[in-house]
């Protein structure tokens, strides 16, 4: 009966362990999918921040291209202009108007070269980031 006895303690006892470590792993396990989904929406905020990241760098590119094209057509202007400057000086002394028509150009382009610079400025720190 002795045996009995302690068998069935040691029953009891390993029954009791048994149940515990049961409880740890469901513990265990509970946190690691806590764990898992918390990941999950960090990772699904970082995907919307690099969406929207690479949105901005594509609006900053086609303003790039935009403010390119301006340069080009605001040099092939500008070249129109010197020609007929050369043409002027060369014939007569030039009218006031078309001297200060000159000058507003170039302050124009000025303006529009320090824009793309500023902009080829923000493209290269969004890459950086």
């Amino acid at each position: 009966m002795f045996q009995a006895s302690e068998l069935q303690t040691s029953m009891i006892e390993t029954l009791e362990a048994v149940e515990i470590e049961k409880q740890k792993h469901h513990s265990t396990r509970m946190e690691a999918l806590a764990r898992l989904a918390r990941l999950e929406v960090t990772n699904g905020e970082l995907a919307k921040s690099l969406a929207r990241e690479q949105w901005n760098l594509e609006v900053q590119v086609d303003q790039v291209a935009q403010l390119r094209e301006e340069v080009e057509l605001k040099k092939l202007a500008q070249d129109k202009y010197r020609r007929k400057l050369t043409k002027i000086q060369k014939t007569s002394a030039p009218p006031v108007d078309e001297i200060e028509s000159l000058r507003r150009f170039k302050l124009e382009e000025e303006i529009i070269d320090a824009e793309y610079t500023l902009t080829c400025d923000r493209i290269v720190s969004l890459k950086d980031k």
